[in-house]
């Protein structure tokens, strides 16, 4: 069995969803074969880092995804996607039926496409909600202003959940 964390984020990135995911897996690294599913970029910055390593005990994948950054919400919305398709994808060719796949919340609403991806190959999901999407980007008023798409958002979040 292999426990599968998805972040956007991991070590050395010093964000707190990052920092919270790299206590606990390296932690869970001596009882349990740990993968952390990440973006080869980091919150601040830079250049990517290295596709494949392992730290502290932990293998971490970094996923190819964009990195146009945060100055445009497009920009941002195109990393978000290219991240929650790389994950799709890796899911899709790597789980096992006696897996475990712990989806954290960043990106927002990894769990709507991924869930059902680790159900189809027989693992379990498991949700680790720390923020709540979209209802903070309805209050903040970046997501669409459409009733029905926002209902449609939550209801498949709570489905997916």
């Amino acid at each position: 069995m292999t426990l599968y964390f998805v972040n956007r984020f991991y070590a050395p990135d010093m964000s707190a969803t990052s920092e919270l995911l790299t206590d606990l897996t390296i932690s869970l690294s001596k009882d349990f074969d740990i993968v952390v599913l990440t973006s080869r970029y980091q919150m601040s910055p830079g250049k990517a880092l290295k596709a494949q390593e392992t730290r502290s005990g932990v293998s971490v994948t970094r996923l190819r995804s964009s990195s146009f950054g945060k100055d445009r919400l497009w920009k941002k919305a195109l990393d978000l996607l290219s991240f929650h398709l790389a994950v799709a994808w890796f899911l899709l060719r790597k789980v096992r039926a006696e897996d475990v796949v712990v989806l954290k919340t960043d990106p927002p609403m990894l769990q709507l496409i991924n869930t059902s991806i680790v159900r189809f190959r027989k693992g379990k999901v498991v949700n680790w909600l720390q923020d709540l999407y979209p209802e903070v980007a309805i209050r903040l008023g970046v997501f669409p202003n459409i009733p029905w798409l926002q209902s449609f958002a939550l209801a498949w979040r709570d489905r997916a959940c």
